[in-house]
């Protein structure tokens, strides 16, 4: 999710990644950056709904780049093939009406809705679907694809059925995931994007057949996008969308530090504010009834469906990370309850596997458990046995026929100080030992060009997955070595990718994770990251006299930018 780098957007990559990019500036920066915005936001107006965009993203278009933040745009101005529903996560329909997956468990057929069309009126036929996957299958046309290629899978043709007004997908092999993915995918019009370098042409572009467009004339580059419903849009009329959507406008403003996005909205230039890891410690300020505006709604809701893990990614690429024992000596000094208490305000729960759905809490307990004196056990073993004059432990090895040191050190790149809090504690435990953890603070831009290249030992990271897990992107060997892959530690494990190639091809949800359960296993064993925590509920405060949200705010599969936004289904509130 680099595709994480890379983030996947959204609604439509199965896996998505999330780097916080905040940032903790003093008053005077705040206060100057909060009058900076003020001053530049566009004017409120009747049904507008004015959300925050961190970081900007230095491309609109959702097949070629990596933001947290682009499944929002995504759902908001792409039409989808399919949607998933929020409270069952089964497929609604969308651009397409009906569909059926064939018995051979690699064709499928979808119906086009003749209501379905574009900004500019034109209806959206078979050759549009065909031509978005034609391109995304394209490893020319779409150089950028490759993470959601990978997902996806080959396709061996796409036949289009003009009379039938239909189109048939042939893939070249059985995956359960396959209608789930070819249906969630952003449809591109083909008059629109048949020209030009598609790598670079259109990266400012929002065009497509979803509820709104883009509005460029009042929309300012680097600060604010301007949404426009538009009028009786077809979508409205499908019986899933009924009660979605009803903003006329929607404001997305580029605020990426927490605490100036934070005062902008207590100064009401936000409808409502979403607490994430980052700025959880502003929830627990606002909730001091002292300190609320009592037109200011605090909304506490437990996940229903967890579907966001963090961790360190470590690149075992690298010689020292490349050893076993060395990770879990990492794993085991960081001391996540403590963190949580102390430094996370209890809103998270530790994390044991990178498969929230299949991970139960007794999965390898002991390879996740605070032990300072089991991880130094680990490194004598390792041969960690001296420390130089700071107190850091080293080994000799032999290299190029002559004895060097190899010391006990890991730097860890990260793109947010909204970890500098946790981190201060990790480095500290980990410092008792002997391990010299060294913090990289770097902008995000720098990170994704760093994680891609493999330029790095450890690297902060959230992951956030379908109720499906889908292993093969994270983990399987194929995707070790490739640039900019979403493998971030170069995990190979031959059962693993045996095991993924079985899950493929079952169509049995529950023989399926019983499979999962054996990868996650094999995965926790061989501690590829330093897995952290995972949010336990949704955080977020909205003005009351602005926006109303319906009788049950936050969806068993929403409230959270990876999946559908919760909003879509408020409503103004004057």
């Amino acid at each position: 999710m680099l595709r994480n780098i890379m983030i996947s957007f959204a609604l439509i990559s199965t896996m998505i990644i999330w780097i916080y990019t905040t940032n903790s500036p003093s008053e005077s920066i705040v206060r100057n950056s909060v009058q900076a915005l003020d001053s530049s936001s566009p004017n409120i107006e009747a049904g507008a709904l004015r959300v925050r965009l961190h970081p900007w993203p230095q491309s609109f278009n959702p097949l070629t780049s990596q933001h947290r933040d682009l499944g929002l745009l995504s759902s908001l101005v792409h039409g989808q093939l399919l949607y998933h529903s929020q409270l069952d996560w089964t497929l609604q329909p969308g651009i397409a009406e009906k569909w059926e997956a064939k018995d051979d468990g690699k064709t499928y057929r979808f119906e086009l809705d003749k209501r379905a069309n574009f900004p500019d009126g034109s209806r959206v036929t078979p050759e549009d679907i065909k031509f978005t996957l034609t391109l995304l299958s394209d490893v020319k046309a779409c150089r950028k694809c490759e993470i959601l290629r990978a997902e996806l899978g080959p396709i061996e043709n796409v036949t289009t059925l003009p009379d039938e007004n239909a189109v048939e997908v042939r893939m070249r092999n059985v995956h359960f995931s396959h209608l789930e993915k070819l249906g969630t995918l952003p449809i591109y019009q083909k008059k629109k994007f048949s020209s030009g370098d598609f790598n670079q042409d259109y990266e400012k572009t929002l065009w497509g057949a979803g509820p709104y467009e883009y509005d460029e004339k009042n929309s300012e580059p680097g600060s604010a996008i301007v949404l426009r419903r538009k009028i009786d849009h077809w979508i409205k009329k499908t019986a899933y969308f009924t009660g979605r959507h009803n903003f006329e406008t929607v404001i997305l403003k580029n605020i990426p530090n927490d605490a100036v996005a934070f005062r902008m909205f207590k100064k009401k230039a936000l409808d409502l504010f979403y607490f994430d890891q980052a700025s959880h410690q502003l929830w627990d300020r606002e909730s001091n009834p002292s300190r609320r505006d009592p037109n200011i709604t605090l909304v506490e809701s437990d996940f229903e469906r967890p579907r966001f893990w963090s961790g360190i990614a470590l690149n075992m690429r690298r010689p020292l990370l490349n050893q076993l024992l060395f990770r879990r000596a990492l794993q085991l000094s960081l001391n996540r309850d403590l963190i949580i208490r102390q430094t996370l305000g209890n809103h998270f729960k530790p994390v044991h596997g990178p498969f929230l759905s299949a991970s139960k809490d007794d999965l390898s307990p002991k390879s996740m458990t605070f032990n300072l004196d089991e991880a130094s056990k680990l490194l004598r073993q390792l041969g960690f046995t001296k420390k130089d004059s700071s107190g850091v432990l080293f080994r000799e090895i032999d290299h190029a026929e002559t004895k060097v040191k190899q010391y006990a050190r890991v730097r860890i790149l990260y793109a947010s100080k909204g970890h500098d809090a946790w981190l201060e504690t990790y480095k500290k435990d980990a410092g008792k030992l002997g391990i010299d953890i060294q913090n990289e603070l770097v902008d995000w831009e720098t990170a994704r060009k760093r994680v891609g290249e493999f330029n790095f030992d450890a690297f902060i990271v959230g992951w956030g997955s379908s109720p499906t897990p889908e292993p093969s992107v994270l983990w399987h060997s194929s995707t070790a070595k490739h640039r900019n892959t979403s493998n971030l530690s170069g995990f190979s494990d031959p059962e693993v990718d045996r095991l993924i190639d079985l899950t493929r091809i079952l169509s049995d949800k529950e023989e399926r994770m019983r499979r999962f359960a054996e990868i996650e296993k094999r995965i926790v064993d061989a501690q590829p990251y330093v897995f952290r925590w995972s949010k336990k509920s949704h955080l977020v405060a909205y003005w009351k006299d602005r926006i109303r949200p319906m009788d049950k705010p936050l969806h068993q599969y929403s409230g959270n930018i990876q999946h559908e936004p919760f909003f879509l289904h408020w409503h103004p509130a004057f």
